[in-house]
């Protein structure tokens, strides 16, 4: 692992987020979300390439870097990571984001690319331990932040969920899907798939 990499990926993160905060949060700095996914990511054994991917994977949506900035400081395999893990228009309404990110993951691209699948999944997972715990302080008006009600959050989720695991073939996204159904459930219920 090139710990050099690693963090030249944290301060372009740091530097792309700026001084973004996460929804659903008191404050917290934006940056701390891709650096759970990563930490996660790790967790389950991924490449180098993966942990830098999750630690950029909302830039090309959230902030001014694009594709080609990502390709050019860490390689088309990272940058293609990213771009699958990115919305495609986020001017869009809040459901057709999320409609279109379900359709994506359900192509060749995403199908045929484990990485993607592994840092949706750690994305996902990592959003709704946030959740959870916004949720200790703030009850069911955490949902009042986000730009959706809690049943379309909810929707949202077991969605990717089951787009993932239509071509979920690999022992580490098995065990990141397991670790994503536990924590749809601690968000939303006892939920039976």
């Amino acid at each position: 692992m090139n710990e050099r990499r690693i963090n030249e990926a944290i301060e372009v993160a740091i530097k792309a987020h700026g001084t973004q905060t996460r929804k659903g949060s008191d404050d917290v700095p934006y940056v701390v979300h891709p650096w759970g996914v990563s930490l996660l990511l790790k967790e389950f054994g991924c490449t180098e390439n993966e942990l830098i991917a999750g630690i950029l994977h909302d830039v090309i949506e959230d902030t001014e870097l694009e594709y080609n900035n990502i390709r050019e400081l860490f390689g088309t395999e990272v940058a293609n990571i990213v771009d699958g893990c990115s919305e495609e228009d986020t001017s869009a309404p809040w459901m057709k984001r999320k409609q279109s990110t379900i359709k994506r993951l359900n192509l060749p691209k995403a199908a045929d690319t484990p990485a993607i699948n592994y840092v949706v999944c750690a994305d996902k997972i990592h959003n709704l331990r946030s959740t959870k715990i916004a949720m200790r302080t703030h009850g069911d008006e955490v949902w009042e932040r986000f730009n959706s009600k809690k049943e379309d959050q909810e929707w949202y989720y077991k969605e990717v969920y089951h787009a993932i695991k239509s071509h979920a073939y690999t022992y580490r996204l098995e065990k990141l899907l397991e670790k994503l159904h536990t924590a749809i459930e601690d968000v939303f219920g006892e939920w039976n798939v």
